[in-house]
């Protein structure tokens, strides 16, 4: 059964005066739940607008909901619906503050382009190195070389079945329920899918 972990926290967002990062519902607002969507929603997205600095990279940092260890390491792969029209991407799966895997501008996939999907596979002897599926983040940078504007729609990481099972998918939006088991409660978690 597919897993999904996606957005649930802000880490750090960088902005300044009108430029950098923005949610689509307010300048205040947390960017994460514009872009956690099961289904993407281009109506609210986080924005970024470049400040013409040269300065590199503007990240927005973000925690992602948990997961179990998938069985197979090679279907691990974050997803992301993306224009950047102006500037380059760079995007880095982190375990904590440890560097599971960057993709960097167009040579790694993150070109400039218009409103599309992009898929980012991590190769099976990077995902070897994640120990805590419950500690992931993702970095989502944009040079900030021009006045431009990109738009993050929709961002989660796709892992296979923790136990090899069935194909369908989980959402990992986990709620509990408690069993009556005569004069005991067992506590039980339930993954509600999309």
């Amino acid at each position: 059964m597919a897993q999904f972990a996606r957005p649930d926290s802000d880490i750090s967002v960088t902005a300044f005066g009108g430029y950098g990062w923005r949610a689509s519902t307010g300048s205040s607002d947390p960017l994460y739940p514009t872009i956690d969507e099961v289904v993407a929603d281009d109506t609210d997205y986080a924005r970024f607008r470049g400040g013409d600095s040269e300065a590199g990279y503007s990240y927005y940092k973000l925690g992602l909901s948990d997961i179990d260890e998938p069985s197979d390491k090679s279907t691990l792969s974050i997803r992301i619906r993306v224009q950047n029209t102006s500037d380059y991407g760079d995007l880095r799966l982190y375990e904590g503050s440890t560097l599971i895997k960057r993709f960097n501008g167009p040579s790694q996939g993150f070109p400039t382009g218009s409103k599309r999907n992009i898929d980012f596979a991590i190769p099976e002897s990077d995902a070897e190195n994640i120990t805590d599926y419950t500690d992931l983040n993702l970095w989502i940078g944009i040079d900030d070389d021009s006045l431009g504007y990109a738009y993050i729609y929709q961002v989660y990481l796709e892992a296979g079945d923790a136990s090899g099972g069935d194909s369908g998918t989980t959402d990992k939006k986990t709620f509990n329920i408690v069993k009556d088991m005569g004069s005991e409660f067992n506590l039980i978690s339930v993954d509600m899918c999309p």
